[in-house]
């Protein structure tokens, strides 16, 4: 790799984070190791082909090559340095939300872990025999979402 080479990436990658809230600084690294985002490159330090770039800008973030972001569809591996990512909202640093269909309406899965918000469905059977269920969410935003629809699914089929 030329010198001339480096500072042609340097260009793209000014192009890249102006508008941004990401330093260039930020977006380079020499021997497998990120800048600490304080110092432009020299482009001093021998072998030059060390030097590495950021691919892209996901959520004011670098994208280096080897990162692993999150497409819709599940987990992607930026791959190497001509890899162009067609569509940046398409990604994120976050896995996707799980979600089910009911009745064509796409609603969030519920967790398994910790909620933020929690639907309560209390059941009566009979005089002795009741049930409870309590079903965890991310957040209230989710759990409204999947009471709304029930109570829409319900009230559309009630005779």
């Amino acid at each position: 790799m030329k010198k001339s080479d480096l500072y042609r990436e340097w260009a793209r990658v000014l192009d890249m984070c102006d508008g941004t809230k990401v330093k260039p600084e930020e977006c380079w690294g020499y021997m497998g190791l990120k800048s600490d985002g304080k110092l432009e490159p020299s482009f001093n330090e021998p072998p030059l082909e060390n030097y590495f770039f950021a691919v892209a800008i996901l959520e004011d973030k670098p994208v280096f090559v080897g990162d692993g972001i999150y497409h819709k569809s599940g987990l992607y591996t930026v791959i190497g340095i001509n890899t162009r990512i067609m569509c940046i909202s398409d990604y994120s640093w976050n896995p996707p939300k799980k979600t089910f269909l009911l009745n064509g309406e796409e609603l969030p899965c519920p967790i398994s872990g910790k909620a933020r918000s929690r639907l309560t469905i209390h059941c009566e059977f009979d005089e002795i025999q009741n049930e409870i269920a309590y079903i965890n969410f991310h957040g209230n935003f989710d759990a409204k979402k999947v009471l709304d629809h029930l109570m829409s699914v319900f009230k559309e089929n009630t005779k």
